[in-house]
């Protein structure tokens, strides 16, 4: 039988461990932590925390793009409560292609005057309508404290016409930002 210290904890539910606890209480906020040998210390919680969301959908259809850009889907106003937080902006909708050529999408802050912080380009050799998916994802890092709109555009290369569009069976286009603190 071992003997049990007044600043050890004795767990016993899948085998005997013991932990020695630190000698005093940690600051405000920190976390207990373990150096994987059963010594217990006192941390500093290091964020990652969720503080700020925003959603923002839309059931509009044929929102046509052309050969410069067009601001199309759901718009999303936010204001993050820190510049040195980050936001994480999720988007998901389907787009239509018609004819060849290539397409581009862009997520822009404040309208296509504003800021474009995230842009892909695709190619399409099909002469029919097609489905094909937008950006999944992008991070734009160091926001500052004043309101911003986000919302994206579309593009094509050609005459031709392509657009967002709004699908019950897939879904609704949607813009979802997540403020998150480092």
């Amino acid at each position: 039988m071992s003997t049990i210290k007044t600043n050890q904890l004795a767990h016993t539910a899948n085998g005997a461990s013991v932990f020695t606890l630190p000698t005093a209480d940690g600051s405000a906020n920190q976390l207990l932590k373990t150096d994987g040998s059963g010594n217990l210390g006192w941390a500093t919680d290091v964020g990652g925390k969720v503080v700020g969301f925003g959603l923002a959908a839309s059931t509009a259809t044929d929102q046509k793009g052309g050969t410069s850009y067009t601001l199309v889907g759901p718009q999303l106003t936010y204001t993050a409560t820190s510049a040195s937080n980050k936001l994480l902006i999720l988007h998901s909708h389907h787009m239509l292609l018609e004819n060849t050529g290539y397409w581009w999408m862009a997520l822009y802050r404040d309208g296509l005057s504003g800021t474009k912080i995230e842009e892909i380009q695709s190619y399409s050799q099909d002469s029919q309508w097609i489905p094909c998916h937008g950006i999944n994802s992008c991070v734009v890092d160091a926001p500052d404290t004043s309101s911003h709109t986000y919302q994206f555009a579309i593009k094509r290369t050609n005459s031709s016409v392509d657009r967002m569009d709004y699908n019950s069976n897939l879904g609704t286009p949607q813009i979802i930002l997540l403020e998150i603190e480092p």
